[in-house]
């Protein structure tokens, strides 16, 4: 299992400047309100203006190398590691008891992601599968296939 194609790599930039905004609070907010104590004024909010950015990676192989299910209070997440290798060539990766089941001194992976999810009961039952199935599903994946 693996995925082939183009992969997008989306960043936020802090680009230095700052944006200050008013916010008005109505008079009427119900005692309830997590702003309450501010009902009829208003304060400037000042935020940092935010660069957006991607990075497109062309004929890239795409292998999840790891994936658990883990349990958080009541619910369950399903994390799981991948890596994009820059062709097909897979057989010289040297499986060893690393934190995601490879050995990452001989690899020739180029990046590394992890990822949790809150665990879906229409996902597979094998967690790998469950992995490429999510995979499927961002945007950062969808110049991708079936390898």
């Amino acid at each position: 299992m693996a995925l082939v194609g183009t992969y997008t790599i989306y960043n936020t930039v802090d680009t230095g400047e700052t944006v200050t905004e008013t916010k008005t609070y109505p008079a009427d907010l119900q005692v309830t309100h997590p702003d309450y104590e501010k009902r009829g004024t208003s304060e400037d909010i000042t935020s940092p203006v935010i660069s957006y950015t991607s990075e497109s990676i062309a004929n890239t192989y795409l292998m999840v190398t790891g994936a658990t299910l883990e349990k958080w209070g009541k619910d369950y997440k399903l994390a799981y590691v991948y890596r994009l290798y820059p062709n097909t060539d897979t057989e010289n990766i040297e499986v060893s008891p690393g934190v995601d089941g490879f050995d990452s001194g001989s690899d020739s992976f180029t990046h590394k992601f992890t990822n949790s999810i809150s665990w879906d009961e229409s996902l597979p039952t094998n967690l790998i599968e469950a992995a490429y199935e999510n995979l499927k599903t961002m945007n950062e994946c969808s110049g991708m296939s079936d390898a």
